[in-house]
């Protein structure tokens, strides 16, 4: 790593056209590290006591040897990012070459502290870790200070604040490097919890050695409790910090963002902060009402840290300026039996349409089940919807109707011109192949292949979205077919962390793919047809495109984790939601995964067999 670090001086001192594209592999390489768990992201270390019962072992030490040298390279190699980010310029003007080379780096950042426990609890891992927030502290500050210095108009030109603003969306660096740096603050606390649990755990002992520290003149008992109290308080006074950053004001000079930005400021700790609240609540006005009222769920849910009333009056603000969004609150909720087009699918009768009159709607009334938990399941549904609409992918979700009315009932709108599949198996013990050629003609025919287009292109919609909610529970009573042939999927009373029967975790496919499904979308069943290379690289590419809405899909699902739902009862919903999208790989990456998820779901036998069970005791047809 000397050697090679070496190298890469060399050839940015001697030309420097070279450091954005060298330190991009740098940093691909090191991201690459961190999906394959080397050096410091190693996480099988065993604790102290362990490692001196293990001592005698020759491999054990070979492997700690390997370890150390693995954390020495990732401590060079953070060396090379800060010469690199100094080479560039720390402050001043924005140029194109600092915006480059501050978003490679905050890229590397952002996917090494995502997930502070897959950092390395190893002794020799100390400086490696201190560098690394340090490096990323130092990236906050200088991007904070940028936005601040281009928010007053100083110190750069029209094309350098260009520059900067749009690099980083419309609240230009300044988010960002919060962001940043709360993952930081995050990842340099969940590692002195890491030493506190650890101090806790060998709290039984009269002495502890520490491998780095050695023999501590405290009790043990005495230094958990310091630790506890240092690590609190250096929270707040990050916090109070923060709070007096001279960088923040410029907030209210920037132009309101969409209202996803705004929700991921709000279930951030940056929320916490007034200013940034105060923008985030400026992103929510700047919303129409009906985009406001799909969010409704997660914004009540903010009201429970809102002290200062900064939500609670945009929100008022907002059904004082629309009757429509007033009767969507849930303490004055009012159900209407008319189509609001945010809510449910648009209406077949154009004339209707045309002349304003209300739409009539088929719904139903659901009591026993949280239906918030069903609009969760929808709203990112939605956003998987508008992400393959913008990207122009011909996938297909649909995002049906559906309101809570109180505890545990609610009104969902039936989605028109379906059946349910069990339903047409109690019409025919056939299988989906053999239905869709006596609805829609012999196999080739027009009308059954478009039908069959129909089909592929839903399936690969929802693979995409019941792999990433983890929808279970997909019995053939909770599935639809349309008269053109689309495949929609209802009732998510069982997504995220939880599962049947006891959260058992028996559908173990990422998604519903059953030998049924197969025959219309791989009829040869040796997946090499172009019916299922269509469906398989529509499924990638809206895999990638779900990607790119990860954050706001994210934002959504964690500002809900207060709420009392089932989902969020057991496990780690939101972290293993964030892992699901593998922010951490590239696009290449992303791809090669998501072409395992599909070979695995592949008539899987689980799958088969949770269909037969359904039969057996509730008598659902398959």
């Amino acid at each position: 790593m000397p050697l090679a670090l070496f190298a890469w001086m060399w050839t940015a001192a001697a030309n420097s056209s070279c450091i954005i594209p060298l330190t991009d592999l740098a940093a691909e390489a090191w991201v690459e590290t961190a999906r394959e768990g080397l050096g410091l992201f190693y996480r099988a270390h065993a604790a102290p006591q362990e490692s001196e019962q293990n001592s005698e072992d020759g491999n054990s030490s070979a492997a700690d040897g390997s370890l150390v040298e693995g954390l020495q390279c990732h401590g060079l190699w953070l060396n090379f990012f800060d010469e690199m980010w100094d080479s560039v310029g720390d402050g001043g003007a924005a140029t194109t070459q600092q915006s480059s080379m501050r978003e490679i780096i905050m890229r590397m950042l952002h996917t090494s502290l995502a997930n502070p426990d897959a950092l390395s609890s190893h002794p020799a891992a100390a400086g490696p870790r201190f560098r690394l927030l340090k490096l990323a502290l130092r990236l906050a500050r200088s991007s904070a200070a940028l936005s601040a210095t281009v928010g007053s108009g100083k110190g750069g030109s029209a094309n350098s604040a260009a520059a900067a603003r749009n690099a980083s969306g419309p609240t230009g660096w300044l988010l960002a490097s919060l962001l940043l740096r709360d993952r930081a603050i995050q990842a340099g606390l969940a590692w002195s919890t890491s030493l506190v649990n650890a101090a806790a755990a060998g709290s039984h002992s009269e002495e502890v050695v520490h491998p780095v520290w050695g023999r501590s003149p405290v009790a043990t008992k005495d230094a958990v409790n310091l630790l506890n109290m240092l690590c609190r308080f250096e929270a707040d006074r990050l916090q109070a910090a923060a709070a007096k950053n001279p960088a923040l004001q410029h907030l209210a000079a920037w132009a309101p963002g969409k209202i996803v930005e705004g929700l991921q400021l709000i279930s951030s700790p940056a929320g916490r902060n007034p200013l940034v609240k105060a923008y985030a609540a400026r992103c929510l006005d700047n919303t129409p009402p009906a985009e406001v009222a799909f969010y409704l769920p997660q914004l009540v849910q903010s009201l429970r840290n809102d002290s200062d009333g900064t939500i609670g009056s945009a929100l008022l603000h907002k059904a004082q300026a629309s009757d429509m969004f007033a009767h969507q609150i849930p303490i004055l909720i009012a159900f209407q039996l008319e189509q609001l087009p945010h809510l449910v699918t648009p209406n077949p009768n154009p004339e209707n349409q045309e002349r304003g009159l209300p739409k009539s709607l088929a719904c139903i009334f659901k009591v026993g089940d949280d239906v918030r938990q069903d609009v969760l399941a929808l709203q990112v549904i939605r956003l998987l919807e508008e992400a393959f609409k913008s990207t122009g992918l011909p996938a297909y979700l649909c995002s049906y109707g559906c309101l809570p009315t109180g505890y545990e009932r609610g009104i969902i709108e039936v989605v028109p011109n379906t059946k349910s599949r069990a339903g047409l198996g109690e019409l025919s013990d056939k299988g989906l192949y053999d239905i869709f050629q006596a609805e829609f003609g012999m196999p080739g025919s027009p009308a059954f292949e478009a039908a069959r287009h129909n089909f592929i292109a839903s399936e690969a919609g929802y693979a995409i979205a019941s792999f990433l909610l983890q929808a279970k529970d997909r019995h053939n009573g909770n599935l639809l077919i349309s008269n053109e042939g689309h495949l929609v999927h209802i009732d998510f009373g069982f997504i995220l962390e939880i599962s049947p029967g006891g959260n058992m975790g028996f559908e173990s496919a990422a998604f519903k793919l059953s030998h049924e499904m197969t025959q219309l979308l791989d009829p040869g069943a040796n997946r090499s047809s172009a019916t299922w290379t269509e469906f398989e690289e529509l499924v990638v590419r809206g895999y990638l495109a779900a990607r790119t809405v990860a954050e706001p899909i994210i934002a959504t699902v964690a500002l809900m984790a207060q709420s009392g739902l089932p989902c969020y009862s057991r496990g780690a919903p939101v972290d293993n939601l964030r892992r699901r999208f593998h922010l951490e790989m590239s696009e290449k990456q992303a791809a090669a995964f998501m072409r395992q998820v599909i070979n695995d779901a592949y008539a899987k036998w689980t799958t088969g067999f949770y269909d037969y069970i359904q039969a057996l005791q509730n008598r659902i047809p398959y």
